[in-house]
């Protein structure tokens, strides 16, 4: 399994993609400074943990005229069980408003992952 995109994980503490997050979710101003202790407790578990796996396959075509092989990709991507155990924790404590940072947060994250993933693909087929 690889390491999450380094790219990706490199810009999560910046105030750009913080800032969009926020907004995105309708954070109010005043929540910045939660929203990045949040995102930096984070950042140290995904860099242990955060991961990305692909798998190819191929596969005859048989709804053409002529046989001809397609090759599939899958992938799976993962932040990690420790960002799991870090919401979990929050939620425990009450901490909802905190808890629900890192769900953003973790997705939006994914949306970046993702878009790493499809430039990976366009850079190496």
């Amino acid at each position: 399994m690889a390491a999450f995109f380094s790219e990706v994980l490199d810009k999560f503490l910046s105030p750009v993609f913080l800032e969009e997050v926020r907004k995105k979710f309708h954070y109010d101003e005043t929540q910045a400074r939660e929203f990045q202790a949040v995102a930096e407790e984070m950042l140290p578990l995904m860099h242990e943990e955060a991961i990305w796996e692909k798998s190819v396959y191929y596969s005859e075509n048989k709804h053409q005229s002529e046989s001809c092989s397609v090759i599939y990709e899958q992938v799976v991507m993962s932040l990690g069980n420790g960002i799991d155990c870090l919401q979990e924790r929050y939620s425990e404590r009450k901490m909802l408003s905190h808890s629900y940072m890192i769900e953003v947060l973790a997705g939006e994250l994914l949306l970046q992952g993702y878009a790493a993933y499809n430039c990976y693909i366009q850079n190496y087929r």
